[in-house]
């Protein structure tokens, strides 16, 4: 039986009950069914899903029955979100399963029709879009036909002023890249205004104010929301940058590299295998092991776990002896690797 009026009362008290509360999806062993447990280690809800999702900031998380071919948004306490869509299914991310909340939005669709609807469950946008992506700080872009918009998380919906647009992505930074006929892009702002115009081969998402480029001969360089170029395309791969380090993954032959915003390259030398930086740190495997450097190089977590993500609001998740826990950027455990599979910590505000 669905509680709105427990929900009600959740909504009213999270700031106070909920402040910046860490929670992580686990699976013990043996199990086949998935709960969370707070940053601590405590149990929060039980294993009892076979598929769930994380928590967003709002405190929601998705769950999914199979059998019925049904999703659920709970709060933390695990009690059923009332919503108004009768039916329906969260939208997909790449690689990463159905989305919750993100901005106080859940993007739903139903018989091919994309709708969204707020953190109270209420219907924000009507199912009409065929196309809608996910919220990124209140704003999404969405399509119904030939036509584009921009959504924000009040409720608004804006043409986007660009003409014989063909594909538009999500926003990033208060920018969304879109395509136009020719096969050009280019970037609109949060007012469905053309930023940049579509004049290059392919571009990636903003990310420390920078966004990688590839320019005509097909060598990659970043731009700024202006659309000059910060660092001249001459590479032949390249990553985001990430804010916290300074630092992204390029490749100017067949090696990879680390650049800064002056577009000086940095190796890593003596390891097996590297990763983009994340949260300031990177990810590297040397003789099998997994560790994590500082922007210079040192050592902050000396190579020591059979497998490891990326840190993630402050922690990362690390196997170790067979079974995985959480550490923090100085390698404590914070929970320990007692679980056959562990997710992501999220953070609910």
């Amino acid at each position: 039986m669905r509680r709105f009026l427990f929900f009600a009362l959740f909504v009213l008290f999270s700031f106070n009950l909920f402040s910046q509360t860490y929670v992580v999806l686990y699976r013990p062993f043996n199990s086949r069914d998935w709960g969370y447990l707070s940053i601590d280690g405590q149990i929060i809800i039980e294993p009892q899903y076979r598929m769930c999702y994380e928590f967003s900031e709002e405190g929601i998380a998705a769950v999914y029955y199979s059998k019925r071919n049904h999703y659920d948004l709970i709060n933390i306490q695990n009690e059923v979100i009332d919503v108004e869509p009768e039916k329906f299914v969260l939208k997909e991310g790449f690689g990463y399963g159905a989305q919750g909340f993100s901005s106080g939005v859940a993007i739903y669709q139903y018989r091919g029709k994309w709708g969204a609807m707020n953190s109270q469950g209420k219907i924000l946008f009507p199912r009409k879009f065929d196309f809608i992506s996910i919220f990124v700080d209140g704003y999404a872009t969405a399509s119904i036909d030939k036509d584009f918009y921009v959504l924000d998380n009040k409720g608004n919906e804006i043409p986007i002023m660009a003409n014989d647009v063909i594909k538009i992505k999500k926003f990033s930074e208060g920018m969304a890249i879109f395509t136009d006929i020719t096969g050009l892009q280019g970037f609109v702002n949060t007012k469905g205004e053309v930023a940049i115009p579509a004049k290059f081969e392919k571009l990636g998402y903003f990310s420390a104010d920078v966004a990688w480029a590839r320019n005509e001969d097909g060598l990659l360089g970043y731009i700024d929301k202006q659309g000059e170029w910060v660092i001249e395309p001459k590479f032949l791969a390249v990553k985001d940058f990430d804010p916290i380090s300074g630092l992204a993954m390029a490749r100017l032959d067949d090696v990879w590299g680390f650049i800064n915003k002056q577009g000086e390259i940095k190796y890593i030398d003596d390891v097996d295998k590297f990763y983009n930086y994340s949260e300031g740190l990177v990810k590297v495997v040397k003789e099998g092991l997994f560790g994590f450097m500082d922007k210079n190089q040192n050592w902050v977590v000396k190579p020591q776990f059979e497998s490891a993500r990326d840190f993630h609001n402050g922690y990362a998740a690390v196997r170790s002896d067979g079974g995985w826990g959480i550490i923090d950027k100085a390698g404590n455990w914070v929970i320990k690797p007692l679980y056959d599979r562990i997710k992501d910590v999220s953070i609910i505000k």
